[in-house]
């Protein structure tokens, strides 16, 4: 996993909510940074640039904080969103040790379009979100599984999954993560819509 470079400053704690609106406004964003060395210490980053790392790395990218000057390895803990706009309004991070084992969660990507889509069958989707253990330089950026030679009623599970040297994957092996089904759902909706509708006048 590539470690990304994020600026930020010390926020100070007694700024009124009317003066971190404004500062939201303007484009940035408050949040804390938790960890053992630093204890809780408030920030303040760029809203779109964090926006633009968790768009690219998701919520596993590590997180080279530059804290006036001084640098932290971290991680996205929590995003507080807004109620009503849905836009980031807070964040967490958590301080990371790169010699200590981290948990988190990647997200499965597939490549390739089943056979049995071709073939008329739909792609039917499980929990694609893996939970992992490893050490932070040792993180994968994604899984990806090529899904190509998937058949109607075939699935793939976390079994199916390779991790790289050093993951190890913490989620059941059972769990699904896609599956091709029949179009029988589809066919019985349109087969409904057909129907003449009860009571309805002859002639």
């Amino acid at each position: 996993m590539k470690t990304i470079t994020l600026e930020a400053a010390i926020r100070d704690i007694s700024l009124s909510k009317g003066r971190l609106n404004q500062m939201r406004n303007e484009g940035n964003l408050p949040g804390v940074v938790y960890g053992a060395g630093i204890g809780s210490l408030p920030i303040i980053v760029s809203k779109k640039e964090l926006t633009n790392i968790l768009g690219s790395y998701g919520l596993s990218a590590i997180i080279n904080l530059r804290i006036n000057g001084r640098s932290v390895q971290a991680m996205v803990k929590e995003i507080q969103r807004h109620p009503l706009t849905g836009g980031y309004w807070h964040v967490d991070f958590s301080e990371i040790s790169m010699d200590k084992k981290i948990r988190t969660e990647l997200l499965v990507h597939f490549s390739g379009e089943p056979v049995g889509v071709k073939d008329g069958g739909v792609i039917q989707y499980g929990d694609t979100t893996v939970e992992i253990e490893c050490l932070p330089k040792d993180l994968p950026e994604r899984f990806t599984l090529d899904i190509s030679n998937m058949k109607i009623g075939d699935k793939l599970t976390v079994a199916d999954l390779t991790p790289p040297e050093g993951v190890k994957i913490l989620s059941e092996p059972e769990q699904v993560l896609i599956t091709v089904i029949p179009p029988a759902l589809e066919k019985e909706d349109e087969e409904e819509q057909d129907k003449p509708e009860s009571g309805a006048a002859e002639g």
